[in-house]
């Protein structure tokens, strides 16, 4: 099953560091909706037989760019893989107890934007298993989804600002204050 899925990924978008982008010309005539009423195989024929036709084009450009200095990610990760896996500092105090405050008040922060989070969920998951036909009803599901959305987007919001003050706190009580935030 794996190698039948990596036959079917496109080759150009395997993982690299360094990358070769061809210019071609003419719009691409494949919206990929013909692939909604399509078998399993049919589907995975329609893909080749695309990604066929793409490799027949002509360059007109081409560019050539690295995502890294390195060729592989291996390479790219030998260094990191052979840091040590932990790092002691000094401390100025006993940073343990205002470390576990931290954490008290990370899992009173974070507790409104799970709730919020489950609640969005769920109203999507009722909008899904619902599935009404009468178009006004859907546009009424959208609106109400698309403001809980922003609701759960705004607690998100004062959840991660909230966490970026444990954090500066976190790492002063350790003696740490270089890597606050400079903001």
């Amino acid at each position: 099953m794996t190698e039948a899925l990596r036959f079917l990924w496109p080759r150009s978008f395997q993982p690299q560091t360094r990358y070769t982008l061809d210019v071609v010309p003419g719009p691409s005539l494949f919206d990929g909706f013909c692939l909604l009423q399509a078998s399993a195989q049919e589907a995975v024929e329609d893909l080749q037989d695309y990604y066929d036709d793409e490799d027949k084009l002509p360059t007109l450009a081409r560019v050539e760019f690295t995502t890294s200095r390195y060729p592989t990610f291996q390479a790219h990760l030998a260094k990191a893989s052979t840091q040590p896996s932990t790092r002691k500092y000094l401390s100025a105090g006993n940073p343990l107890p205002v470390i576990n405050d931290l954490l008290t008040q990370y899992q009173t922060f974070q507790s409104p934007y799970t709730a919020k989070q489950a609640e969005l969920a769920a109203s999507a998951q009722q909008v899904i298993a619902t599935a009404p036909v009468d178009p006004i009803k859907l546009t009424e599901q959208k609106t109400i989804l698309k403001q809980k959305r922003q609701e759960t987007e705004t607690i998100w919001q004062q959840f991660s600002s909230q966490v970026s003050m444990l954090f500066d706190r976190a790492v002063q009580s350790l003696g740490r204050s270089d890597l606050t935030r400079a903001c």
